[in-house]
């Protein structure tokens, strides 16, 4: 098993990297970046082919909509390449610098997430996975990959079937990759989602970093192959991502949105010839809208994160061959209508109603004024919120990369970046109201965002921070040898703080964080609602039903997880939008209210008739449902009470298998 997660991260590799080489490369991009910037490249390349196929209706299997990316961006980058002679001239990263970068990211994944799983098909349970799961399945049903028509209902036998009213734009680049993986690895969905995850924690977001690394340090190897040490040491970023929500979209735009704010940076050098600037800029655009298809919170995150670095070119480059007291003054004037429209650009998104939807989202206070300073001075974030632990170690040089920053100033901006993100996790974690909601509206209020953005811009300070003790040790110290001996022991004491499975116990957590980190996967792991007593019985009667057959369950009891884990056809697949407020079908309501009812409610009987399903399957629902005395409980039952009440005695319904608890009846009238 554990090898077809390997040919599965493979496959992931193929799949992430080689349309966007072959677009770069071949395209005037000819050193390390041609590579560590093909994930933008890459994610254009399938999305933009995957809206032409949908488009105009024409169906491609996953291996075709992959070939023909990589096809296209090498005819594209030969043409271009051929017209107009570009060769962009990123800085030179060193060879050994990609290999530390992607063993640290390996070195996390073992000590983090493959030693606390008992096989790679165990997937986390919690609430988005439903969603996520069942929509690659959907689009291996399907086979169209588009952002713009996105379900978990988009199968030819589903469509007609789909509880709510037709599907709409949902950033997919993330479910589309996981089923071509699916696909050309030939294993199943869950398989598929954790291989390609694996990527994006242990080599994606690692190479990503090592790109900013390599072009912010340009030409301080040591530091940039030391920033290996810390690229995967916290674990609000990216291990947590693993389990919490699970939050697999905003993970992948996480794991590559540093590439994007490489390619912004190049684009503002003062001495880039006019025909490799457009180059750039076009490489931008592609970016922004590959981000867009992971999840837009992504380019937010880039707004905030390059507005400081956007100052500093102004500070710096505009307006200099002005006397100085004017340029003083033209550089004011820059730098206030900047601010100004950059404000007014997040106060009108701010009042749109897909903004306004993800600022009702209320996490209330999670911490005390004194505890959310601790958690940010310690590298945790999030202080007791999901567990964080306090990473002592990376906290040091972050601080030491900070106050280094205003020494060296062109390091500045990014600690500027860093205090305002720290600033969000402040305000969103102590207080409530509208402030809060207008810092938070972007993300949700989510404190574990605002806490992988701190953390991924920590990873940089704390590499600065490390450059200035190491090259302060080299100064200090008179002999060579002795010199190399204090930073090699460094360098070690560093690593094992980062990258040991310890897990000792202290104020908010762990002395070790990625030993807390795997804990805490280990422990979401276990919460398992499609248990595999659950999934032994469901493989028992995928031999009984027929291929096609559409099955009415409740989504509670974890047959939400069917579909995408198992390939049955399940009418409900989604853990919420069962209410009034929904855009939910009549005859979806009709069913899960009234389908014990159906042989004597017309209504039900026609709606029944209309989704032609076959059978009813009951996992133990009393383990979510059996509790009448919680208000909660009673209302969850009450959605789905027409299918729960149904039993052996209950006319229209035969029950043709059990096991224990767990039952399959056959709709025996309409339907059959």
């Amino acid at each position: 098993m554990w090898t077809s997660f390997i040919e599965s991260m493979t496959v992931a590799v193929l799949i992430l990297y080689i349309p966007g080489i072959a677009l770069l490369h071949t395209g005037g991009i000819k050193n390390t970046y041609g590579v560590l910037l093909a994930p933008l490249a890459s994610i254009f390349m399938l999305g933009f082919i995957g809206e032409v196929f949908a488009y105009t209706n024409t169906v491609i299997t996953p291996a075709g909509l992959w070939l023909m990316a990589t096809l296209a961006g090498l005819v594209i980058g030969a043409i271009f390449n051929s017209a107009f002679k570009i060769d962009i001239d990123f800085p030179e990263i060193p060879k050994l610098a990609s290999i530390l970068y992607v063993l640290a990211g390996v070195v996390g994944l073992i000590v983090v997430y493959t030693s606390a799983v008992s096989s790679p098909e165990e997937f986390c349970q919690s609430v988005d996975m439903a969603h996520h799961i069942n929509t690659v399945q959907s689009f291996l049903d399907a086979s169209t990959f588009s952002s713009m028509k996105q379900s978990m209902y988009m199968g030819p036998l589903d469509v007609s079937i789909n509880p709510w009213h037709g599907g709409g734009f949902y950033p997919s680049a993330y479910h589309i990759c996981c089923a071509l993986v699916a696909s050309m690895a030939g294993v199943s969905n869950a398989l598929a989602i954790n291989a390609f995850n694996a990527l994006l924690c242990s080599v994606a977001f690692p190479l990503t970093m090592l790109g900013f690394n390599g072009y912010v340090f340009e030409g301080k190897k040591f530091q940039i192959c030391a920033g290996a040490l810390f690229v995967v040491a916290i674990p609000a970023f990216p291990w947590d991502y693993l389990v919490y929500g699970p939050l697999y979209p905003n993970l992948m735009g996480f794991s590559i949105m540093m590439l994007e704010a490489v390619v912004f940076m190049k684009l503002c050098e003062v001495d880039l010839p006019t025909k490799e600037r457009w180059y750039i800029f076009g490489l931008f655009i592609l970016g922004g809208i590959a981000l867009s298809l992971t999840h837009p919170s992504t380019i937010f995150f880039l707004a905030i994160f390059l507005m400081p670095f956007c100052v500093d070119r102004i500070v710096r480059y505009a307006f200099n061959k002005e006397k100085k007291s004017k340029r003083i003054i033209l550089k004011a004037i820059a730098v206030g209508s900047l601010l100004i429209v950059w404000a007014l650009f997040f106060i009108g998104l701010y009042h749109t109603g897909m903004v306004q939807k993800m600022a009702s989202f209320d996490w209330g206070v999670i911490l005390n004024h004194k505890n959310a300073f601790y958690s940010i001075l310690t590298s945790s974030y999030m202080g007791i919120f999901y567990c964080a632990p306090s990473a002592f170690v990376f906290a040091a040089f972050v601080l030491v990369g900070f106050i280094y920053s205003f020494v060296d100033r062109r390091y500045l901006w990014i600690a500027v970046a860093y205090l305002m993100f720290c600033f969000a996790i402040y305000v969103n974690s102590t207080s409530d109201g509208a402030f809060k909601h207008f810092i938070g509206s972007f993300w949700y209020t989510d404190p574990l965002r605002f806490a992988s953005m701190a953390a991924i811009v920590g990873v940089i300070l704390a590499t600065l921070g490390f450059g200035c003790v190491t090259s302060w040790i080299f100064r200090s110290v008179k002999s060579t040898t002795a010199a190399n001996w204090i930073v090699g022991i460094l360098v070690g004491a560093v690593g094992c703080f980062s990258f040991l499975p310890l897990n000792v116990p202290g104020w908010y957590g762990s002395l070790f964080p990625l030993g807390s980190a795997h804990e805490n996967i280990e422990r979401s792991m276990k919460q398992s609602l499609y248990t595999p007593e659950k999934k032994e019985f469901i493989a028992h009667i995928k031999s009984i039903v027929e291929k096609d057959a559409l099955i009415i369950n409740v989504p509670g009891d974890g047959s939400k997880f069917i579909y995408g884990a198992d390939g049955m056809r399940m009418l409900y697949r989604s853990h919420g939008g069962y209410d009034s407020i929904s855009n939910e079908k009549r005859d979806s309501r009709l069913i899960r209210q009234g389908l014990d009812e159906y042989t004597t409610d017309k209504d039900v009987a026609h709606a029944l008739e209309a989704m032609n399903a076959q059978y009813v399957v009951l996992l133990n629902p009393d383990e979510q449902y059996g509790n009448l005395e919680d208000e909660n409980v009673l209302l969850q039952r009450n959605k789905f009470r027409g299918i729960l009440d149904i039993d052996e005695s209950t006319p229209g319904f035969e029950l043709i298998y059990s096991q224990g608890k767990y039952k399959l009846y056959k709709i025996t009238g309409i339907g059959a």
